[in-house]
C-alpha cells in the first residue's frame, strides 16, 4: 500500500528565517496526515521478539498535527509526544501519567510502553498503523 503524507515543520522555530532572507530548514519534521489522527485499539503486541498477550483492549490516541501522544495500555494513563517523519521514521516519548497498581495488567502496560520507546519506524495497513523497533512491533487499528 501506497502511504501518501505531508510533512510540516514541528511547531517549534516554524517560519523562522535566517538572517540571509532564507527560511530554515526544520530539525524535525511531523507527518500530519488525517489517518494518524484519533484513538486507536493495539491489536498485537511484540517485544523483544515475543508476542505479548493482550487481556484487555488497549488504546493510543494521537493527535499528529501537534505531535500529542496519549496511551491507554490497561488502567494508567500516560501522556507524551511523537513526530513521525515522510520517509517512515517514528520516535515516541512518554513524560508523565497516572500511577495506579495494576496488578494483572503491568506486564500488558509495561510491554506497550517498552514497544513505543523502542520504535523507529512506521508502516501503514489496510486498516491501521503499525509501528516498529528492533525485534518489537506494535499494531494499532481503528
Amino acid at each position: 500500500m501506497v502511504v501518501g503524507v505531508v510533512a510540516v515543520a514541528a511547531l517549534s522555530g516554524c517560519g523562522a528565517a535566517e538572517t540571509d532572507g532564507t527560511e530554515a530548514e526544520p530539525s524535525q519534521q511531523t507527518v500530519v496526515d488525517p489517518r494518524f489522527d484519533g484513538a486507536f485499539t493495539v491489536t498485537e503486541l511484540v517485544v523483544d521478539g515475543t508476542d505479548l498477550p493482550l487481556s484487555m483492549m488497549p488504546r493510543i490516541v494521537i493527535e499528529s498535527s501537534f505531535g500529542d501522544l496519549t496511551v491507554e495500555p490497561g488502567c494508567n494513563t500516560y501522556f507524551g509526544s511523537l513526530s513521525l517523519t515522510e520517509d517512515g521514521g517514528a520516535s515516541f516519548t512518554v513524560t508523565g501519567g497516572s500511577d495506579q497498581n495494576c496488578e494483572n495488567l503491568a506486564a500488558q502496560e509495561q510491554g506497550i510502553l517498552d514497544a513505543l520507546a523502542i520504535a523507529t519506524a512506521w508502516e501503514a495497513s489496510d486498516d491501521g498503523f503499525q509501528f516498529r523497533g528492533e525485534n518489537t512491533a506494535i499494531t494499532v487499528t481503528r
